[in-house]
């Protein structure tokens, strides 16, 4: 019986073998001997399908590396760290308000009493419109404030920096940007936007253009928007004009040269003025007064000349003389008493507006200004230099120096 097993087992190792060779694939024998019982595998077992690796034989190869263009795995242990939950880095914004924190302590006062070193330090800080208080360390800690000293002087020029621009009336209705520096005065831009041919609102203008009859003209008004209304019908001349409410404005009146008004002219010094009482000169020629009047409840600094409308054919160089009062002087004695002396020329300060002190013309400009009194009137005497019977509008003009 045994040799008959032992063929069938030869038989059946045969047999398998064959078919490993033909299938090109296992390398395993079925039915191998256990070398522990020596029993035989059994036969009944059917091939291993030899397409299909065995996973658990120890000698597999290792498969080859893959292929694909993708990284490596990343094979390092999982990050196990808490979230960072943490907001934004504000380091640096809180360095910042830090470092203006202390810089605006430093240039603060020091509380009384709190501590300081080292004695006899002294601790400015800003106070008022850019002045200086000062404290002084003491053993005890730093002293109260000071005083507050070397504030920029009150007057309308002063201000407290720290707001934006602002604006500003100006001129003839005018704006202009003002701003306050650091050093609490105000830095005037130019004024925009006034009118063409502005005027100061309230003044009233007098011309004889357009009237047939001698002596007589149309007046108007400035109205709010400074710009003069329409001119009225011709009417008797008036001979009073308004010292304007604001500074730098100036006011004309039309008066006239006529030929039955004539005088002895008055003597000059031909440069400056010569001062009062007056003397006559022998020419007689002719003569014109105005008023002026002050409305305003200050005292007003005035400039006063004369020039020639256009079209006027009158004598352009002229002789001016003030007096007190509303009263036109009439005698000899009256017209000698006049107030701050006879002028016969007229030189234009520096910064005077374009106009002022024609060739020829007369006034009482820049130093030798008018001062008026709240309410009070002058009369303004204004003569023809040499001997002409020439008539014609000549022009008094009137500029707010100050107020």
């Amino acid at each position: 019986m045994r040799s008959w097993k032992s063929f069938m087992v030869v038989a059946l190792v045969f047999g398998g073998a064959s078919a490993a060779a033909v299938a090109g694939c296992a390398t395993d024998v079925a039915g191998v001997t256990d070398e522990d019982s020596g029993a035989v595998a059994d036969s009944a077992t059917p091939p291993r399908d030899s397409a299909k690796q065995d996973s658990a034989t120890a000698t597999d190869t290792a498969p080859p590396p893959p292929t694909d263009s993708a990284p490596p795995r990343d094979t390092s242990p999982a990050d196990t760290s808490p979230a960072d939950t943490s907001t934004a880095d504000t380091s640096t914004d809180a360095r910042d308000a830090a470092d203006a924190a202390d810089a605006a302590d430093a240039s603060g006062p020091k509380p009384p009493g709190s501590p300081c070193a080292p004695v006899n330090a002294i601790h400015e800080s800003p106070c008022g419109f850019c002045g200086k208080s000062s404290q002084l360390c003491l053993a005890t800690g730093w002293s109260p404030a000071g005083a507050c000293v070397g504030e920029t002087p009150a007057g309308p020029n002063r201000c407290m920096p720290g707001g934006g621009p602002v604006q500003e009336d100006c001129g003839m209705c005018g704006k202009r940007t003002v701003t306050c520096q650091p050093n609490c005065t105000k830095a005037q831009g130019q004024c925009l936007g006034e009118p063409a041919g502005a005027c100061a609102p309230g003044t009233k203008d007098f011309s004889a253009v357009g009237c047939p009859v001698a002596g007589e003209g149309r007046e108007r008004t400035c109205l709010a928007t400074c710009q003069y209304g329409p001119f009225g019908p011709c009417m008797p001349p008036a001979t009073d004009v308004n010292v304007p409410a604001a500074v730098g404005v100036i006011a004309g009146l039309d008066l006239r040269f006529e030929a039955a008004r004539s005088s002895l002219r008055l003597v000059t010094s031909f440069a400056g003025l010569r001062a009062c009482p007056a003397a006559f000169d022998v020419d007689t020629t002719l003569h014109v007064y105005g008023r002026v009047k002050n409305n305003n409840a200050t005292a007003a600094t005035v400039s006063i000349w004369s020039s020639l409308p256009a079209g006027s054919m009158a004598d352009s160089d002229t002789i001016m003389a003030i007096y007190a009062g509303a009263t036109e002087p009439t005698t000899p004695a009256a017209r000698m008493a006049c107030v701050g002396g006879v002028s016969d020329d007229c030189t234009a300060p520096v910064g005077a507006p374009a106009g002022m002190c024609t060739a020829g013309g007369s006034g009482m400009v820049g130093a030798n200004a008018i001062v008026i009194a709240p309410g009070a009137t002058v009369t303004v005497y204004i003569g023809e230099y040499f001997d002409m019977t020439t008539p014609g509008p000549i022009r008094i003009n009137v500029r707010t120096e100050a107020l």
